[in-house]
């Protein structure tokens, strides 16, 4: 059973990385190709990372959704090796409903342009709204796990809510209300240019949403497997 444990552990967060990594390499070299100039993740939206036809940036988005769908199962990882008690497996269901919901949403942000008011906030308050609550249910998940192993528990409890705290405090942030206002400058003859702040806070939101969903994944499938191997 311990080797099923870590076989399947390592079956799903190692390509969860390595899928995420390459999702981003690609996207990163297309952009670069087709634009003819670097991809920055301070200013610009993960949209205009994926939108494009270029070979490369089409194989990006193709990866992404690889990456969604892993990011689902592993967070299914401890329903299906059967190592959480079986009286939180309600919560454990609940907890995968969130995640495949910020899967969705995080699909959602990658196609939505941002010109696109309404529908591209609406996706971004939903996939770092889904992504608290699932790290709340994180929370709640190793905090009643406790008798197995107190120290593992508290520690991927508390990192848990590390991540939900930083990504409540990064949907509460008040500079979002604002985050259309552009820089301007004007030139000798009195023409007005305008350019993105560095950083872009929506933009650069987003993408700090994305990582801090990935980091919760890995912590959640990391302390719920080593707390099954405790409780064995």
């Amino acid at each position: 059973m311990t080797a099923l444990i870590y076989s399947w552990l390592f079956s799903l967060l190692a390509p969860l990385g390595i899928v995420f990594g390459v999702s981003l390499f690609l996207g990163f070299r297309g952009y670069k190709q087709q634009k003819n100039e670097r991809y920055s993740v301070l200013t610009m939206f993960p949209q205009e990372l994926y939108d494009g036809k270029d070979p490369m940036r089409v194989s990006a988005r193709l990866f992404l959704y690889v990456y969604a769908l892993v990011d689902a199962i592993a967070a299914a990882y401890p329903l299906f090796i059967g190592t959480l008690p079986q009286g939180l497996i309600p919560l454990g269901i609940v907890y995968l409903g969130f995640i495949i919901l910020r899967d969705v949403t995080l699909v959602a942000i990658t196609h939505v342009p941002a010109y696109e008011f309404k529908p591209h906030l609406l996706s971004f308050t939903c996939f770092g709204g889904f992504g608290v609550m699932g790290m709340v249910l994180s929370c709640i998940l190793f905090a009643n796990q406790m008798a197995f192993h107190q120290t593992l528990a508290i520690t991927f409890m508390v990192l848990s809510g590390i991540v939900g705290i930083a990504e409540f405090a990064l949907l509460a942030n008040p500079r979002l209300g604002h985050w259309t206002k552009l820089n301007a400058t004007v030139d000798a003859e009195g023409n007005v240019d305008t350019s993105r702040p560095k950083p872009f806070v929506l933009a650069f939101t987003e993408w700090l949403l994305i990582f801090l969903a990935l980091a919760g994944t890995l912590i959640t499938v990391l302390g719920g497997a080593l707390l099954g191997l405790a409780s064995m």
